[in-house]
């Protein structure tokens, strides 16, 4: 059963009016009596009715979050940044998950019903933003994008992710600075297009990387565009690319789960990684390890880039002016090197 503002006031021999002050509603009490209050209503074992208080505060006191649902280890830290600030400042989350453009959308109206005093969204797929964000920042809810690039279009939006370009130029060094010349990119499709209005983390991968190793001199660099349907992840666009006459020696991923093809191509072609092939990922996902050789790759702070969202939305929310310039923090992440890069093999004679 649970604790009633009576039951306190009863204990403290003050009225259910002080008590309702001391517990948060509008209102002035002494010092003195305030924390009598709140030492009786401990002690009573007093739970706070949050629906209440949101009621007196115009503030639900939780935010949503609506993510992949990739079941992406990167998304497993980045929420648990994003949960340790939260509940840090006493707020709760809601989480969704979107798998698809309209049950993403249904999802986000589903937040905005509940009243969350903010949004952090990192979208299934942002070109959907363009139909209902306008709605969503008509209403004042503060939002905070992750790893999505939109403020080109939404310039008031703050925006938290890993700072790609660092990333992929230590990718290109390590293969660089390990001697290889002949470089290629396995990437998606999407990340390869031109135009696109809104630009995720593998867009900024592979276009920053091609964009860097460009101006060294004596390195070229082709890439390939790989599709999740074709079963092992990148395998069949990594053998076209691999069985190229001039085929590169060192690869670039621009996520570690394209490495399984890469790695399953390269096996196929009688090529040893990495005595005949260089890979580099980025992400450091568990599976970076589980390949053999261990992959070398980049690895993201995600846990740093869900805190740092969840704190500039929470500024958003307690009082930094919706007119204040758009803050941006990027993370720097960091090269971690094992076993799958090595020189490029000697030419035959």
């Amino acid at each position: 059963m649970s604790v009633t503002h009576k039951q306190i006031a009863d204990k403290v021999g003050v009225s259910e009016a002080s008590v309702s002050v001391a517990l948060g509603s509008s209102g002035r009490i002494a010092a003195k009596t305030k924390a009598r209050i709140l030492q009786a209503a401990e002690e009573l074992g007093y739970r706070p009715n949050k629906l209440v208080q949101g009621i007196q505060t115009g503030k639900s006191m939780t935010v949503g979050v609506l993510l992949h649902c990739s079941g992406d280890p990167y998304e497993d830290n980045l929420f648990r940044g994003i949960y340790k600030v939260l509940a840090q400042n006493d707020y709760v989350p809601i989480v969704l998950s979107g798998c698809d453009e309209l049950e993403e959308l249904s999802q986000v109206h589903a937040l905005i019903d509940r009243r969350v005093d903010g949004l952090l969204l990192r979208p299934f797929k942002a070109i959907l933003w363009e139909d209902f964000l306008p709605e969503i920042l008509g209403r004042d809810i503060p939002v905070v994008s992750v790893d999505i690039e939109m403020q080109a279009r939404f310039p008031e939006i703050d925006f938290v992710g890993t700072d790609e370009t660092l990333g992929t130029a230590q990718a290109a060094d390590a293969l660089l600075n390990a001697g290889h010349r002949r470089l290629g990119v396995v990437t998606t499709k999407h990340a390869s297009a031109e135009g696109v209005k809104y630009k995720d983390s593998l867009y900024y991968r592979h276009h920053a990387f091609q964009s860097y190793v460009s101006g060294k001199q004596g390195v070229s660099c082709s890439y390939v565009e790989a599709f999740w349907a074709q079963g092992i992840h990148g395998y069949e666009s990594a053998l076209n690319l691999l069985s190229q006459e001039d085929r590169p020696t060192g690869v670039f991923v621009t996520m570690d789960h394209l490495a399984v093809g890469v790695y399953h191509a390269a096996r196929e072609l009688g090529l040893r990684i990495p005595e005949d092939l260089s890979v580099v990922g980025y992400a450091n996902n568990p599976i970076s390890q589980a390949l053999a050789p261990q992959l070398s790759t980049i690895h993201q702070h995600a846990d740093e880039v869900g805190s740092k969202a969840a704190g500039l939305l929470l500024e958003r929310i307690q009082g930094r002016p919706e007119g204040d310039d758009r803050r941006q923090i990027l993370i720097e992440p960091e090269w971690v090197s094992r076993d799958s890069v090595a020189p490029p093999p000697q030419p035959k004679r």
